[in-house]
């Protein structure tokens, strides 16, 4: 069995670290793209799927069900793909045809149709499964899997987001946390107290006021003007130290994305572990200096299981040298 992963291109060497620690066996075949790797996988896809440990430098992936070696711009090849390509009985719910490496546009229109022939509806932004192509150097790979199986609902796993000027787009960073609460599936109700450690120049801020949010913002630096007039907005002008000893206030949902040492971090995120509430949720960035990796990741988790339990951690798309970790409080005994 053969799997196509995608990861970031400088993390390719800890996704299959991961995998080979799941499975010694499972071995790189090709590189198709940078950080897309076709991978020999010897106890199979479904597996893998229920038994391999969470994974976080995988950010997409797929099973090869099909593999054709002809142009994929012959008439053959369509006939045949539509042929062989069977949708499995356990195929529910919406459908979407993902395709990469110069796959013909008419071929992804074929296959769409003859789909929705069988009674599926197509939702590119919200399919249950997927049907994925990769073309190759002439290697035309297919499979069929769940979205929740490949990782991400995206082809690729690159979730883009546009940057809207008349919504106040302040920075890149924006998008890190919205993939975060669409890949996490954190819900955030109007009304939820927020608290943004390190939030200059506010980008966080900004994504959890246009969610409902009642934000208070920790900074000593200065939030981006187009924020100051914003409704449900606090600005605290200290660090979080600073902030911890003068404040008790419990909070909804906790997020830092600082720019500073994770173990730094996590010290201040264990000092917000506490104003937390009960049903509450955290989001955080670990920065990972040149050549860390797991091992340091895993010690990083360690500390932070002692304040909170670690519900995910992905390496994002929209992450660079960092991932991106999930919270919630831990139970009260």
């Amino acid at each position: 069995m053969q799997i196509i992963i995608t990861t970031r291109p400088e993390s390719a060497a800890f996704a299959m670290s991961e995998l080979q620690r799941y499975d010694a066996a499972v071995r790189p075949v090709k590189d198709l793209q940078a950080g897309v790797k076709l991978i020999d996988l010897p106890g199979g896809y479904k597996k893998l799927i229920e038994d391999a440990p969470p994974l976080i430098f995988v950010r997409h992936m797929f099973p090869v069900h099909f593999r054709y070696s002809e142009p994929a711009t012959s008439e053959p090849f369509t006939q045949r793909l539509l042929h062989e390509i069977n949708i499995p009985e356990w195929c529910a719910g919406n459908f979407s045809v993902q395709a990469r490496g110069s796959v013909q546009a008419e071929t992804i229109r074929e296959l769409e149709n003859h789909i929705k022939e069988k009674g599926f509806i197509q939702n590119d932004k919200q399919p249950d499964w997927v049907l994925s192509l990769f073309l190759h150097e002439g290697d035309l790979y297919a499979g069929i899997s769940s979205v929740q199986a490949n990782r991400s609902a995206w082809n690729g796993g690159a979730r883009r987001y546009s940057k809207d000027a008349e919504s106040g787009f302040i920075s890149r960073a924006e998008f890190k946390l919205m993939e975060a609460i669409e890949i996490f599936g954190i819900k955030i109700l109007p009304g939820t107290r927020a608290l943004d450690l390190g939030a200059a120049p506010g980008g966080w801020s900004k994504v959890l006021l246009d969610a409902g949010c009642r934000v208070t913002a920790v900074d000593p630096g200065a939030l981006d003007a187009r924020l100051r007039k914003r409704e449900n907005l606090t600005y605290v002008c200290a660090t979080a130290q600073r902030f911890f000893e003068a404040n008790e206030i419990p909070f909804d949902i906790i997020v830092n994305d600082m720019k500073t040492d994770m173990f730094e971090s996590i010290r201040i995120m264990s000092d917000a572990a506490h104003r937390l509430a009960a049903n509450g949720t955290a989001v955080m960035t670990l920065k990972l200096a040149k050549g860390q990796g797991l091992s340091k990741i895993t010690k990083a988790l360690a500390l932070l299981q002692k304040k909170y339990r670690v519900t995910d951690t992905r390496q994002l798309f929209h992450n660079r040298d960092e991932v991106t970790v999930c919270l919630s409080a831990q139970p009260a005994f």
